[in-house]
């Protein structure tokens, strides 16, 4: 596995990696503090401009481009909190905040940008071509039905990187150690995750969170409810077992049920690659969130990973079959379930039946400026409207802003890609990079699934391991088919000589 990494390469690195993150979080708590909305563009941009410089122009590591886009995502919500402590002002101002999450997006559009210019074959699979006609679809529904930017942007912000992420992971990853690279990372970071957390969930008092991380701050600007003056954390740190209360881990995301969907990662990779300790350790460390979509994602591609290792499984056609048949029984049993007992179902479920309704309703959609989870920050719809827009609920948001051409264009992209990844697996089966390959085409089927149930699966704080997984797959087996290639080649022309 990663244990063929050079160690003292491995550790110059994260050096490096750690050092320059560090430079780049002290800088963005700074400018939060500075509350100076009007040059966040330009302080970003150059920011970026610089670690896009030496990760890829100077180190030519593309791998860490992908590396430091992740661990925007895992320490955005800290870096504001503690950026808020310099404010020098007594009152918030969310907006800025909101401002600042958005522009962590920025990076990845750059670097996709950096990497598409990089000599590299650029669009060579069914599914990037189906990713570039959803980016169409999404920019025109962007603008169709009524418009706002909040809305509009935060919704679209997630279909892009839906699309641009597998295109990252896809063009960072130039050799077989760059993907075992980025593996290494994805185990080291949430092992730092799974320590934090144990340590939070332990020993932090709400005043630890209040005072120092200024979690009220934070949750308020996206739009979830949080106060300190009722002396409490939040309820989303909490959850009810045997009509018990019991505290969930946060860690660094200070949200559990979007650290939840990251931590399946780690999980499934650990059973592919056999790593048992870091099974045992990522999986308490899943649980202690209390996560419900993360263990069902979690849940569901290990299922799917016993499925697809049975001989009968062991063909093209399989992941279709499956795909179909599980996503079928899944929004079939959802559906029946409501329908039978819609006084004790949960939201999630509501927001879930929307579909049907709305999909009838308005065939086109209302476009990306309504609904969803999105539209409760702007503080124009009660719950229960909200609620039949289809918020929580990622399919059914998506079939109410897009309608039917978005739904069909989006289930389509997950359908080919999750195959495209099947079929690498059966390639190189039992070996490193198939093993990840059939961990990563579970974990897309998952995420499809607690998409249904939830909007946080298509936000890149909890998708974004997946995907960068994704596209570093595709890019390993290509560079193994051409080495095949040309040992082949060299095979042959020994043979001819001879």
């Amino acid at each position: 596995m990663y244990r063929s990494l050079d160690k003292s390469y491995t550790l110059v690195n994260t050096m490096v990696v750690s050092g320059v993150f560090m430079l780049y979080a002290l800088s963005r708590m700074l400018m939060i503090g500075g509350n100076a909305e009007s040059r966040y563009m330009m302080m970003s941009l150059g920011l970026y401009s610089i670690v896009i410089f030496f990760f890829g122009y100077y180190q030519k590591n593309y791998t860490n481009l992908g590396i430091f886009f992740s661990l925007l995502f895992v320490f955005q919500n800290v870096i504001i909190g503690l950026g808020i402590n310099f404010l020098n002002v007594t009152e918030v101002n969310y907006s800025n905040i909101q401002y600042v999450i958005a522009l962590t997006s920025l990076f990845g559009f750059m670097a996709f940008v950096f990497l598409w210019i990089t000599p590299q074959k650029k669009i060579q699979y069914k599914h990037e071509k189906i990713g570039i006609t959803l980016i169409i679809l999404t920019t025109i529904y962007m603008f169709y039905g009524s418009f706002n930017f909040i809305v509009s942007f935060g919704y679209s912000r997630n279909l892009f990187l839906l699309i641009l992420l597998v295109f990252i992971g896809k063009l960072m990853v130039r050799s077989e150690r760059n993907f075992q690279e980025f593996i290494k990372y994805i185990f080291t970071i949430s092992l730092a995750i799974t320590i934090f957390g144990l340590l939070e969930v332990t020993f932090f008092t709400q005043d630890i969170w209040y005072q120092i991380f200024n979690l009220d701050h934070v949750l308020t600007a996206k739009g979830m409810y949080a106060n300190r003056e009722e002396g409490t954390l939040p309820t989303l740190f909490y959850t009810l077992i045997n009509d018990d209360t019991v505290r969930r881990m946060a860690s660094f995301f200070m949200e559990p049920v979007n650290l939840a969907y990251f931590l399946a990662v780690p999980v499934i990779l650990s059973f592919v690659l056999r790593r048992w300790l870091f099974l045992i350790v990522f999986t308490v460390a899943l649980l202690l969130t209390a996560g419900k979509g993360g263990i069902m994602v979690a849940a569901m591609s290990l299922l799917f990973v016993f499925i697809l290792r049975f001989k009968e499984f062991q063909n093209k056609q399989s992941f279709i079959f499956l795909f179909f048949g599980s996503l079928g029984l899944l929004i079939v049993g959802s559906m029946a379930y409501f329908k039978a007992s819609p006084g004790t179902a949960l939201p999630h479920l509501w927001g879930l039946m929307s579909i049907e309704t709305n999909i009838i309703s308005s065939p086109l959609g209302h476009g990306l400026g309504s609904g969803g989870n999105f539209d409760s920050m702007t503080g124009s719809r009660n719950t229960m409207d909200l609620l039949n827009t289809g918020a929580e609920s990622g399919l059914a948001t998506l079939a109410y802003k897009m309608g039917v051409p978005g739904l069909l264009v989006f289930i389509s992209y997950f359908l080919v890609l999750g195959n495209t990844l099947f079929r690498i697996s059966l390639k190189y089966k039992n070996q490193f990079l198939g093993n990840v390959a059939l961990g990563v085409t579970c974990l897309l089927l998952g995420l499809l699934y607690g998409s249904a149930f939830q909007e946080n699966p298509l936000g890149p704080q909890t998708n974004h391991l997946i995907l960068l997984l994704a596209g570093g797959v595709i890019a390993c087996s290509s560079i193994k088919q051409k080495e095949e290639a040309e040992i082949a080649e060299k095979s042959n022309s020994k043979q001819n000589k001879s």
